[in-house]
């Protein structure tokens, strides 16, 4: 608050040592700096002044002037000062708690009128130096010195201490100022100095407002960069470091300042509903910025301000330039050089090199917004005449292309990778009611959930009242994702539990790279899990998501009513679900506003018009489920370290194209669940391996094929476009036509090779035992593969024969190609195909005709018959020897030596009319080009269907090269057996490898693996072995086996049976996940739980070490339960790793569990252990963790002490073990021994069976009890158990 006399009191004290903005420090600032922190002090009694004026000089180290007036010379020695205080360099220093007032002071008021001084150190905090400088004003405006809070203390040299100072004292110069030397006024108190020199009053005026300024702007930029909008848009935090670090902000429009940014409602970045992707740009623009306000950057704010979360591409001529804060963040990711222009910061690059930057910015993670001109110079002024009204100075641009993560489709910015923009949608009860209605029409059984167990789906669905959010905290949502590249649009709907686990298979099944949400409903802890994934998506949230009833108009805006165009399958089924319907209808909303859904544009690229249209089901029953778990644990699709190279995907990828890949990557993600289909697929990789020549050459010529997927897509969405749109300095519709010849030719080529290696009297087979070619025996196609490469016919197929699949395009690609002249340098209509092209054609004829006219008529009247056309600086100069003209009479517009070249009214005239006709021959291309691809999409379907049987070919091919094997050891094709109600499911791997294990390690150890065959009785192993035994890859490479198996390719085995498995579940590893609050147990146990909740007697289950993270008698029990329930209850296929070896004990006797262990060879003498990476029956009694141990490097006496405490815990742990045997034995025996004492004959002899029957492990009955009972008579108990034995026992 400002005090009486103007000043303001107090002020922010700063936490950094130099002031925000790049601002450099004055002198005065960092005399003020300089001065130490003070200590507190009680007062002390005066100092001589020439002492004190000594010592200040010892201090400082500089010269005293000699002339020093002597204050208050009549002061005593009760007056001394502590020579702590007498410090002169603590001038201006003191704090108010660093001078506590004695209890006995005086309290006299002094009558003087002060404005206090604040002076702001960089230290900041309260006590010693934290606090400010109070520099006080007396009445007639000099500076009172004072250097504590009570007005009456006495002032001592360094104003930090209580000594009086001198009556006049040299002052060291600040900033060109000096202090004055005065004597005290005479109405002023006696323990003050004052300095009567007004510039120095302004000076530290003037400093400390700039220094609260600077505090000010500093805490700002905190308070921004903490609040919601930075956290949510990470493009609005790019903002405000870019805008603190670059400058002093003076080349910044004064509304890009943050301190005044607003969005364009007027909000403020800390209100809840403040919009990032927007700010408040004044208008008119202000005239006193004038290089911020010209006609072009008006025109730039205009854009910016609906854009602020993107960066600008803005062209002018040839050239795209960036400005402002955009300009910072250009030059920092794509290395762009500031152009010198000291109003405003900004740089470009040219019009051929937009590709190339826009794909580093959004790699970068930024979006990026491209501004083209749509008009040209000379189409204003047209345009302004014929408007009449007010001139514009500029072109009309407008926002063309808007780039992200998952919105781009050049070429050239794309990967050979599907780039997936996903939008989740979660329910809430308003969906669900709105959705009532239609849910009740009938139909409305979903289908059930494949992960459920029957009790949870009974559960499930009487609930279904609840709304989005169950009671258990499951949600339901809706999922859309579209790969916008090659036009295809995925759907789908599920139930989640907390857990997440459908959502994250989802994410690893998908890898978006984008994600569109509504951060109204999603919930916070998918927003923290997607963010957490390893390779992280765009986070794109939508605050005005569409609703379901703003959803049923996007359905209804590209499906309406009255249109002929059918609405796809899945979205009719998706209907019923409103969570699946918002879903779609944010992708659309996502898709307008990133201009690739406009139907009002010319210049959109509609993804919907020409989309497939699907549905995605993850845990779809017809094939092989893995969650994301499984994805992980077994490096499916990537490594733990995120990268391809190692995983499955890079051991099985042997596809020839970009779309055979991206194909490829699906079918890994979904095996098949059915015998028929995998036997089917089977079929045709053993073909393609037995002619493994047709199918090499026939790989090597489908890896020269452009990737006709997104050409595709490409090609249908250019045909929308029916006028030019931007203008481009380069020749865009040239490069279009050749794209669209390459894409026709891609499809000869592929149906030529169809023809040519499967059907037709040139196909190419394998020669029977490396004969001549005459001895070449035709192979018969399996069925599944003769229906892919058989022509498709209007008759109908022969008997034993498949229908054909491959759609004939020969016909269809020699129209369109007639339609092209492709003679010369440039693509043309032919003749005939386009009589607006030919009109204007003959026009331009016309005027040439009429230049050469022209030029005949100069030749013969000037009487200069070399007169000739050239074009040097302008188009049809007339060049003529220079004396054959006179300069004066002639427009002259070029020379060289000799020779002068110009322009008559006439030349102008035609040129000015062939420039005209020239652009409209330009724009007459672009409606040929559109009916030409409309012609097109006609045939589209049957386009698609041969790129999807072209990429279905090379994913079997890729499986046949990978069914060959790599030299590590054999491969064979699997067999199955079909499973039937009741009987247990078997699994038998016999020499089975790791595949990307085997590939890597030389002399890999193969090993059988067989649960329910091959002399395995059990469904259930239970492992044990030494630490690095092996035991994990074990467990890993029988999941991989029965992936690759039911994949449809060979499997890395010597031989392979098993039944059909439907779900995998693992849960091996230890990893946390500290983010989410998870220790590494909870996840283990989060893992176990989905096995425990959803296995099905088809199931395989591998678990490693599971109880590990907590106390061992826990993490036992744990164990134990676990592995009781899923041996007795489950009854699934399960490989159980674990070191509790009192498991094994537990378990033995117990025919659905087996003991097996990885075989170590122990040296008893040295204590050595070797691994044998065997995989045996049996238990191993140790898991050898000391010699582990030793070759960590752990100390020998530390494994000395380990050694002996593990062999007395060894001991104690049998003997409890033997001792709790012998109580279950005696209990059991208790019961049957109270049975045959009953009336009921037959539990008589049921039990009397049973106890013939009965034996432990160590003991027999008799004895077990008898064992029992003299444990317990050590204890001193008396059981009914030692009543029996000295009743004689059991006879």
């Amino acid at each position: 608050m400002a005090s009486k006399s103007g000043g303001a009191k107090g002020g922010k004290k700063s936490g950094k040592s130099e002031p925000a903005g790049g601002m450099k420090q004055s002198n005065l600032y960092a005399f003020f700096k300089a001065a130490p922190a003070t200590k507190s002090i009680k007062k002390e009694p005066r100092a001589e002044p020439a002492a004190a004026a000594a010592a200040a000089a010892a201090v400082k180290q500089e010269p005293v002037d000699e002339d020093i007036e002597m204050q208050d010379a009549n002061a005593g020695p009760d007056k001394a000062s502590s020579s702590a205080t007498n410090n002169p360099a603590a001038l201006f220093k003191k704090s108010k708690a660093n001078a506590p007032r004695a209890a006995d002071e005086d309290d006299e008021d002094v009558p003087v009128k002060r404005r206090r001084l604040r002076r702001v150190h960089d230290e900041g905090g309260e006590g010693e130096g934290g606090g400010g400088d109070d520099v006080d004003m007396g009445d007639d405006g000099n500076m009172l010195m004072d250097g504590g809070a009570d007005p009456d203390e006495d002032m001592g040299v360094g104003w930090g201490g209580r000594s009086r100072a001198p009556s006049s004292v040299e002052m060291p110069k600040i900033s060109g100022l000096a202090f004055d030397k005065t004597s005290p006024s005479q109405d002023s108190p006696d323990d003050a100095v004052f300095v009567r020199n007004p510039k120095l009053v302004r000076a530290l005026e003037k400093e400390r407002k700039e220094h609260r300024a600077r505090d000010r702007v500093e805490e700002h930029q905190q308070r921004l960069l903490s609040c919601k909008a930075a956290l949510t848009s990470p493009m609005f935090a790019e903002y405000v470091e870019t805008f603190y670090s670059s400058d002093d902000g003076s080349r910044f429009p004064s509304w890009l300042n943050p301190m005044k940014i607003k969005d364009k409602r007027g909000r403020s970045p800390f209100d809840d509903d403040y919009d990032p992707s927007s700010m408040r740009v004044p208008s008119p623009l202000p005239k006193d910025e004038k290089a911020h306000a010209t006609p072009a950057m008006a025109q730039y704010w205009d854009f910016k301000k609906d854009n602020f979360d993107k960066v600008l591409f803005f062209k002018m001529g040839r050239f795209y330039e960036i400005f402002y804060i955009d300009a910072f963040i250009a030059a920092r990711v794509c290395g762009l050089q500031f152009m010198n222009d000291q109003s405003k910061p900004h740089c470009g690059f040219p019009e051929q090199a937009l590709h190339r930057y826009a794909s580093e910015m959004v790699e970068a993670g930024y979006k990026v917004s491209v501004i083209e001109q749509m008009e040209t110079p000379k189409e204003r002024d047209e345009r302004n005449k014929a408007t009449g009204g007010k001139k514009d100075k500029v072109v009309d641009r407008q926002v063309c292309e808007v780039y992200t993560q998952g919105t781009l489709v050049h070429d050239d910015m794309l990967s050979p990778d599907a780039k997936y923009l996903l939008a989740l949608s979660f329910e809430d009860p308003s969906m669900i009611l709105a959705s009532e209605g239609r849910e009740n029409d009938g139909n409305t059984d979903e289908e059930a959930d494949p992960l459920a167990d029957p009790l949870q789906q009974q559960q499930q669905q009487q609930g279904e009242e609840g709304g989005g959010s169950d009671d258990d905290g499951s949600h339901r949502f809706g999922f859309c994702f579209v790969d916008v590249a090659s036009c295809k649009i995925m759907l789908g709907h599920m139930r989640d539990d907390q857990s997440r686990l459908k959502l994250s298979t989802l994410l690893a099944q998908v890898m978006p790279v984008e994600v569109v949400y509504d951060p109204a409903t999603t919930p916070v802890d998918v927003v923290k899990l997607i963010r957490m994934l390893p390779a992280p998506p765009q986070m794109s949230p939508n605050s005005n998501f569409p609703s379901l009833m703003g959803a049923e108009a996007e359905v209804d805006r590209y499906f309406p009513m009255d249109s002929d165009r059918a609405m796809p399958q899945a979205l009719q089924d998706g209907r019923r679900h409103p969570s699946l319907l918002c879903a779609f209808g944010g992708i659309c909303d996502y898709l307008r506003k990133n201009l690739l859904d406009e139907k009002e544009r010319h210049t959109q690229r509609n993804a919907q018009l020409f989309a497939d249209i699907e549905t995605y089901d993850p845990f779809n029953q017809r094939h092989l489920i893995m969650d994301a778990t499984v994805l992980r644990n077994l490096e499916i699709l990537q490594t733990q370290e995120g990268t391809e190279k190692g995983s499955l995907f890079h051991f099985l990828n042997h596809t020839s194209t970009n779309f055979g890949k991206r194909l490829f990557k699906r079918w890994l993600c979904s095996p098949l669940c059915q015998e028929r289909l995998i036997d089917e697929r089977l079929d045709c990789v053993d073909w393609l391996m037995h002619n493994d020549e047709t199918t090499g050459r026939l790989a090597k010529e489908m890896s020269k094929l452009p990737d006709v997927e997104r050409m595709l897509a490409k090609t249908c969405q250019q045909g929308l476009r029916g006028e030019r749109g931007a203008v481009y300095f380069d020749d865009e519709t040239q490069k279009r036509t050749g794209e669209f010849i390459k894409l026709l030719d891609a499809f000869d080529k592929i149906q030529d090779m169809v023809e040519r290696f499967f059907s037709g009297p040139n196909a190419v087979y394998k020669r029977s035992g490396g004969g001549s070619k005459e001895d070449a025996q035709p192979q018969p196609l399996p069925r599944k593969l003769e229906a892919l490469t058989k022509l498709q016919s209007a008759d109908a197929p022969e008997p034993g024969s498949a229908a054909g699949m491959f759609p004939n395009l020969k016909e269809k690609n020699a129209q369109l190609k007639a339609q092209i002249d492709t003679r010369g340098d440039v693509y043309k209509p032919a003749r005939g195909a386009d009589e607006e092209y030919e009109e204007v054609q003959k026009r331009i004829r016309q005027i040439e005709k009429s230049l050469s006219d022209e030029l005949k008529t100069i030749a013969r009247e000037w009487r200069i018959p070399s007169a000739k056309f050239v074009d040097s600086k302008h188009r049809y100069e007339v060049e003529v020897p220079e004396k054959s003209v006179d300069r004066q009479s002639v427009d002259v517009t070029s020379s060289k030596k000799g020779y002068v070249r110009f322009h008559t009214p006439e030349i102008k005239r035609l040129i000015g009319e062939l420039e005209d006709e020239e652009e409209s021959l330009k724009n007459s291309y672009y409606p040929f080009l559109q009916r030409l691809f409309r012609e097109f999409y006609e045939a589209y379907d049957f386009y698609c269907a041969a790129v999807r049987i072209t990429a279905e070919i090379d994913c079997l091919i890729s499986l046949a090269k990978a069914s060959l094997g790599s030299g590590d050891g054999p491969m064979c094709r699997p067999e199955f057996v079909e499973w039937q109600e009741g009987e247990a499911a078997m699994l038998e791997l016999r020499e089975c490898r790791h595949p990307t294990v085997a590939a890597q390690i030389p002399n890999f150890i193969p090993n059988d693996t067989c649960l329910n065959t091959g002399g395995v009785d059990g469904g259930v192993l239970l492992v044990t072995g030494p630490n690095m035994g092996g035991k994990s890859t074990v467990l890993r490479q029988t999941c991989i086996a029965v992936i690759m198996a039911q994949l449809g390719t060979y499997v890395p085995a010597s031989s392979c049976r098993l039944t059909c498995v439907d779900k995998i579940f693992t849960r091996i590893g230890a990893h946390d996940a500290i983010l989410e609050g998870k220790s590494t147990f909870l996840v283990e146990l989060e893992e176990t739980c989905q096995m425990l909740q959803r296995a099905t007697p088809r199931s395989l289950a591998v678990i490693d070490e599971l109880g590990r993270g907590t106390s061992t008698f826990d993490g036992t029990a744990i164990a134990l339960a676990a592995l009781e329930y899923i041996a007795k209850t489950l009854k699934c296929r399960c490989l159980f790793s674990t070191h509790f070896h009192l498991l094994c004990e537990e378990f033995r006797g117990i025919p659905e569990i087996i003991n097996f262990h990885m075989a170590a060879d122990v040296n008893d003498d040295t204590g050595d252990v070797t691994f044998l990476y065997k995989f045996q029956e049996g238990a191993c009694p140790k898991s050898h963790g000391m010699h582990v141990a030793r070759l960590a490097g752990i100390p020998d006496n530390v494994l000395r002490a380990a050694a002996e405490k593990s062999r007395e815990l060894e001991v104690i742990t049998t003997e409890f073990y033997q001792l709790t045997r012998c109580r279950k034995v005696a209990r059991q025996l208790l019961g049957l021994i109270s049975t045959l004492a009953g009336d009921d004959p037959a539990a008589k002899d049921r039990a009397a069976a049973e106890l013939s029957a009965m034996h432990a492990d160590y003991h027999t009955p008799n004895s077990a009890l008898h064992e029992l009972i003299i444990s317990s008579s050590a204890a001193g108990a008396d059981t009914p158990m030692m009543a029996m034995d000295r009743g004689g026992g059991l006879q």
